[in-house]
């Protein structure tokens, strides 16, 4: 097994913050390629969003891993809480459903800072799928979001700023948490 990524040891993770999210399917198995399962498998992490006060702020599902940028919207928010929670409700489900093991152990997380625009993440996340050769127009993925406005309007409002897309540490957002 491998071991759990290390949090940081002076912060509570409890609070009005925001966090960019990776959880990654056992074995980087191309799991999230069926409509039924990508479906089962994220209204458990919204469940657990919504019952630990996060809001999704934008999220893509790929075959073998997932991003989210998730917010706290109070300040008890807690974001173990959350991503605990999410992995085991939906592992659960999917376990139920297929008889196979769903997530690695542990995730990667980067807690944003408060000056830190979120708009280099969410770049970053949706996209995702033309980076990974899936599309050549993000308009033509189906497992993305952009919280509580519409994916072509954040294109749009993301085009309109020249944005760059974040970058992760060298294997950071790809490597087995």
């Amino acid at each position: 097994m491998l071991p759990k990524r290390p949090r940081l040891k002076d912060f509570s993770y409890t609070g009005r913050y925001r966090y960019f999210l990776t959880f990654c399917t056992h074995e980087r198995s191309k799991i999230f390629v069926d409509d039924t399962v990508v479906a089962l498998v994220w209204s458990q992490i919204l469940r657990a969003a919504d019952e630990c006060m996060f809001e999704v702020i934008a999220h893509v599902v790929m075959p073998d891993h997932l991003h989210v940028l998730a917010g706290g919207l109070a300040e008890t928010s807690d974001f173990r809480r959350f991503a605990s929670l999410a992995k085991q409700r939906a592992a659960f489900e999917f376990t139920s459903a297929t008889r196979r093991k769903l997530w690695q152990p542990s995730y990667y997380d980067h807690v944003l800072r408060e000056a830190e625009s979120s708009l280099p993440f969410i770049r970053y996340i949706l996209d995702n799928p033309v980076r990974g050769g899936l599309v050549k127009h993000l308009e033509d993925y189906s497992y993305l979001g952009a919280g509580a406005i519409s994916v072509p309007q954040m294109l749009r409002e993301l085009a309109e700023g020249e944005i760059e897309v974040w970058q992760p540490l060298q294997g950071c957002a790809t490597r087995q948490p």
